[in-house]
């Protein structure tokens, strides 16, 4: 009886444990660099010249994107989607999150 306890109480950890975890998907793609946008957004566009915006760049990473010597350049990118708090114009927060695009990694294509 008490292995059926144990068994339980271990599937029942396991469970919980997962239900806590959140799996995030990174995402790669290649695509030339086209600058920064008025809002900080690092913009790209990809083979079929459709525009990809990035809302922020991991520490780690040690491509400098407001360099201009990076514009024009293809770089194999990737990223991850992450929720953040939306602000109105007035800088408050509207209690509402949006999905954006975050940079992990940046390799220059040769």
């Amino acid at each position: 009886m008490k292995t059926i306890y144990t068994s339980a109480l271990c599937v029942l950890f396991i469970v919980v444990s997962l239900s806590f975890t959140s799996i995030q998907k990174e995402n790669k793609t290649i695509a030339t660099f086209t600058g920064v946008t008025e809002s900080d957004f690092y913009s790209f566009k990809d083979e079929k010249n459709i525009e990809i915006l990035f809302y922020d760049i991991y520490e780690d990473v040690q491509i400098d994107l407001f360099d201009d010597e990076n514009k024009g350049k293809k770089f194999t990118i990737t990223w991850l989607e992450k929720q953040i708090d939306e602000y109105d114009d007035d800088g408050e927060e509207t209690g509402d999150k949006i999905t954006v695009k975050s940079i992990t990694s940046l390799e220059v294509q040769s």
